[in-house]
């Protein structure tokens, strides 16, 4: 018996972990942590941009007390919409999604909603650039377009053709194509996108088949 509570008091002081070794483990983690943080710091030095995940600006906007959309960016610089813009920017339950912005901020892209004419006729909206400086229309009636997550690259569709312009440059644009249905995606960088037609068709019988041309285009 004697034998047997030995054994099982050297189990249980070998299985207990000491204080020292609890201090060892810990100083030890925050080495390491220290020492990553030095890595990834030193790698963002050398590879610009390569690492950081967070968006260079920032845009926040609002409708201020005198009714008039006010983009804000980082905080200081304001560009304010006129009345007429404002009022048209498209809406759900007051919230403002014909606003868009690229990944780093630097660019808002705003759509008017479209409407009817007084033939009865649907006309979409326009489109308009936001930069820290002014606002710029960058085309009427744009039935479609997409901005590139990175870069400066923004494609629509107004009037059935499609362009392609720099944000930089909003009224600069470059005619792609004609007799165009939509915008499938575009490359993060702005260099590559896709489109597509719609063919619809009603056979003898009645029967409707609608078929689906897709382009790429290289900028």
């Amino acid at each position: 018996m004697e034998y047997e509570n030995n054994i099982q008091a050297e189990v249980k002081s070998e299985s207990k972990i000491q204080p020292n070794q609890i201090i060892r483990y810990a100083i030890l983690g925050v080495i390491a942590i220290v020492a990553l943080s030095l890595v990834i710091s030193i790698v963002s030095a050398l590879l610009p941009g390569k690492f950081d995940t967070r968006a260079k600006n920032n845009i926040d906007w609002e409708v201020n007390d005198d009714g008039k959309m006010v983009f804000v960016f980082n905080g200081n610089k304001m560009v304010e919409l006129s009345d007429d813009i404002t009022e048209e920017i498209e809406t759900n339950y007051g919230y403002y999604y014909g606003i868009g912005t690229n990944y780093d901020r630097e660019y808002a892209v705003v759509r008017t909603e479209g409407k009817e004419n007084k033939d009865g006729e649907y006309k979409y909206g326009d489109l308009y650039v936001v930069n820290s400086k002014k606002y710029q229309k960058v085309a009427d009636e744009v039935s479609a377009y997409k901005m590139s997550a990175f870069g400066e690259t923004l494609v629509y569709i107004s009037d059935g053709d499609l362009y392609v312009v720099e944000l930089s440059k909003p009224t600069k644009a470059k005619k792609i194509d004609s007799d165009i249905d939509g915008i499938s995606a575009i490359s993060p960088d702005g260099k590559t996108f896709a489109y597509y037609t719609v063919d619809e068709r009603e056979s003898d019988d009645g029967e409707v088949t609608v078929e689906y041309d897709y382009f790429i285009s290289k900028n």
